[in-house]
């Protein structure tokens, strides 16, 4: 049951941050 919350946070991290591709650009 842990595991599977940790893995939705993980989940909604990712959807709030920016794809690595636009991060990259950025980052450049």
């Amino acid at each position: 049951m842990v595991r599977h919350e940790i893995s939705n946070q993980k989940s909604r991290f990712i959807a709030a941050v920016p794809p690595p591709m636009t991060f990259g650009s950025t980052a450049t």
